[in-house]
């Protein structure tokens, strides 16, 4: 009798986090959706291979062995983040680290780079009207991403001499 409660109470907790999942799937509006492939297909025409990430719906790639994502939110203009993978924080000064980000978001203006819990990550905040607005910014905004990456290392590194 009690095996069969257990399997009746994992049977509705299983369905309960599948439709969770459902849920978060498919959080995203139909224009958001819409934006998010025209995203993939642009980034599929560009020789990358992208994938969608189910528990928060951005759009993952690597590049040159770097992992990016791209979240987007909202129409009319759509808001879009375009995240590069950052750094873990192991034995790091973090006030050093502070200071460095602060000097290379400044340096770089449309980049930021900023400390977590546990990491530093790196992100561009844009709003576009159009994927092709946004395929005009795409490169644009990866190559900040990597200005601000390699100066928040720089001048971390020239900190914590």
């Amino acid at each position: 009798m009690i095996m069969k409660r257990v399997c009746f109470l994992m049977t509705v907790y299983c369905f309960m986090c599948v439709m969770t999942v459902s849920a978060q799937s498919s959080s995203l509006t139909s224009g958001e959706l819409k934006f998010r492939k025209g995203i993939e297909t642009f980034l599929k025409e560009e020789g990358y291979f992208p994938t969608i990430d189910a528990e928060d719906n951005s759009v993952n790639f690597k590049k040159e062995g770097y992992r990016y994502w791209i979240s987007v939110r909202g129409t009319s203009p759509t808001y879009v983040e375009i995240h590069r993978a950052g750094f873990g924080l192991d034995d790091t000064n973090r006030m050093h680290l502070l200071e460095a980000c602060n000097k290379a978001t400044f340096e770089t203006r449309c980049a930021k780079s900023y400390v977590g819990q546990s990491s530093v990550g790196f992100t561009v905040e844009v709003y576009c009207q159009s994927v092709e607005e946004f395929r005009h910014i795409f490169y644009r905004s990866m190559s900040a991403l990597d200005s601000v990456r390699d100066k928040t290392k720089e001048y971390y590194n020239e900190l914590d001499k």
